[in-house]
């Protein structure tokens, strides 16, 4: 008979015969290897794509929906010289208002979703983004932009895509620690579909929703981002912020000025998310209903919009107006604080929306004036109003958001100008020195630090936070009745190889620690109850990881007694059980954060 091709395997080698017969020696483990990293590589690319195209449409209709809204049905009513069309619009938003709420309501005990919910679900509180809760959230969100509230699309936007890629991940069955991913491929698609600008989408991803750079993460994200970028720029097509009918330049004297609309940029952030902060205390302290509190911004915002009707909505109509430049110094003035009290008053409130929208116009309007006011500092020779707004933009947009490079580039991908971008990079690198130092990194970090969760603590150190010693306990170890001799529970740690051993009551109860250092120097025939030195306290149940490890730090002990909400005994956790759980999750932050696929 004639020998089999693969006659021989010697060293984990295996011979194949060419369409020659010669002998070709090949590695058994080669093709597995190559195959899985083909499928994962296959995988990231199907996740990127397919969440990249269902996040833009899906922005794409959010998009359309808003502007429709907004010029064919808010704005009319505003502009109207019929005084009849006022009661019409304050009847809108506080019909809009009443809804809201009653969503809200419904919604309960969840809360509303935003970008804040989806940079906790990329570290890992949770891994997903609830889909109910966040429907609801969207639906609440164009009933607020659709009456004409003063609230943002782009944090929507955001959190949309986001949804939409937890949701793929989910379906996909991407493993649980590489469903951030998913979540920064939805981000990176919207911000890309939004602005049309798709490095700053793939930035955005990484600086906002990731906190780090991920090799894993990129190629997906980059996939979604571009993939936006297609659509928009070459099928759908829409209108950019910013349009340039001629080349722009900067005068070197105006450096100085864009250096001080940085410094003042970031006071004018602050007092942004502060007022926001401000309001949600008033909507507390009025003791009003949570339904009723929108509405209750409704009837506020219509008597505003009476006398500066562009403070409605996202305000694209009025952005276009101040870009074309002409307006007042003392209108922009007028429009800049009416702007700024009523997105306080609907954020604080009740109506959904988000903070991106209102700051970006409020930059503009801080630039434009800056810009408008720079005629008496040079009186014919000075820039376009574009550059005083771009830099007033990201002055104000890149603190709130907590994304200066993102805002940098959306301003070059969206004028293609070095000289502006140039200038924008100086507001602001001062601005979120200044807003860092008085408020925070962002206000999205704000958000999540009422739920309880710093960010700034770092990855590890965050995941350990939300993971409790709860699934550590070690429930088999040995403990002593407060009735029992030293003798006994002396027996009891040399069987079982232990320093401690906890003393009970007869309901099961913690009553302390006792050390076999104590127990060998006392009478063996001595209660365990009057030994006096079991004064070592225990860890609850839910004391996350993090917390024990600060409590192991500061004590001698190896093992630490931890009780349920009752105080009951539940078990012990080691030393070396917490430094075990730090090493895995450290692991796994590095395997997010550097491995390619």
């Amino acid at each position: 008979m004639p020998p089999p091709k693969n006659s021989e395997s010697k060293g984990g080698l295996s011979e194949s015969t060419n369409r020659s017969g010669t002998a070709v020696p090949t590695r058994r483990w080669l093709r597995p290897a190559i195959q899985q990293i083909l499928v994962r590589i296959f995988t990231a690319a199907l996740l990127g794509g397919v969440v990249g195209v269902v996040a833009t449409l899906a922005a794409t209709a959010f998009v359309a929906f808003v502007l429709r809204t907004e010029g064919s049905l808010v704005m009319p009513l505003a502009l109207s010289d019929n005084p009849r069309d006022n009661w019409k619009l304050a009847a809108l938003l506080i019909t809009g208002g009443l809804i809201v709420g009653g969503i809200r309501r419904w919604n309960r005990p969840s809360s509303m979703q935003g970008p804040a919910n989806a940079i906790g679900a990329a570290h890992g509180l949770p891994r997903i983004l609830p889909l109910v809760p966040g429907l609801r959230t969207l639906l609440a969100t164009l009933v607020s932009i659709g009456c004409g509230a003063s609230v943002g699309q782009y944090g929507p936007l955001a959190h949309l895509g986001a949804l939409i890629g937890s949701l793929g991940a989910r379906l996909g069955r991407v493993s649980v620690e590489n469903r951030s991913i998913g979540i920064a491929c939805g981000a990176a698609a919207a911000i890309s579909a939004a602005f049309d600008a798709p490095i700053a989408g793939i930035i955005f991803a990484h600086e906002v929703i990731l906190r780090h750079f991920s090799l894993r993460a990129f190629a997906p994200v980059t996939v979604a981002s571009s993939i936006a970028y297609v659509l928009i720029h070459f099928v759908i097509h829409h209108d950019p912020i910013f349009e340039l009918a001629d080349p722009v330049f900067i005068f070197a004297p105006e450096i100085a000025l864009f250096v001080l609309i940085g410094i003042a940029g970031g006071l004018v952030a602050v007092l942004m998310m502060r007022s926001i902060c401000l309001a949600e205390q008033l909507a507390r302290l009025s003791r009003l209903p949570e339904w009723l509190q929108p509405a209750v911004a409704g009837a506020m915002l219509a008597v505003i919009a009476i006398w500066t009707p562009g403070v409605l909505g996202v305000g694209q109509s009025a952005l276009r107006v101040i870009l074309e430049g002409g307006t007042s110094p003392y209108d922009l003035g007028i429009f800049l604080v009416a702007k700024l009290l009523a997105t306080a008053l609907c954020l604080g409130f009740g109506f959904v929306g988000g903070v991106f929208s209102p700051a970006l116009l409020l930059g503009v309007l801080f630039g434009a004036l800056c810009g408008a006011s720079s005629n008496l500092l040079f009186v014919g020779v000075h820039s376009d109003v574009v550059i005083y707004a771009a830099c007033g933009m990201v002055a104000v947009v890149s603190p709130v958001i907590g994304a200066p490079i993102t805002a940098i580039l959306i301003v070059f991908e969206l004028t293609r100008n070095y000289d502006i971008t140039t200038a924008a990079m100086l507001s602001a690198a001062l601005s979120n020195l200044i807003s860092y130092r008085m408020f925070g990194r962002s206000y999205y970090d704000y958000q999540l630090l009422q739920g309880g969760y710093d960010i700034s603590l770092g990855r590890v150190k965050l995941m350990l936070s939300v993971r409790t010693v709860g699934n550590l306990v070690d429930s088999n170890v040995p403990t002593v009745s407060e009735s029992s001799q030293i003798g006994d529970a002396v027996k009891d740690m040399i069987k079982a190889s232990v320093d401690e051993i906890a003393v009970l009551d007869n309901a099961g109860q913690y009553l302390g620690l006792l050390r076999l250092g104590d127990a060998v120097a006392t009478n063996a025939d001595t209660p365990v109850k009057q030994l006096g030195k079991l004064d070592v306290m225990p860890l609850v149940e839910s004391t996350p990881i993090w917390q024990a490890m600060d409590f192991a730090d500061r004590s001698t002990i190896d093992h630490f007694p931890v009780v349920d909400g009752n105080g009951i005994f539940q078990g012990m956790v080691s030393r070396r059980d917490l430094v075990a759980a730090y090493l895995s999750v450290a692991r796994q932050a590095r395997r997010e954060q550097h491995d390619p696929v």
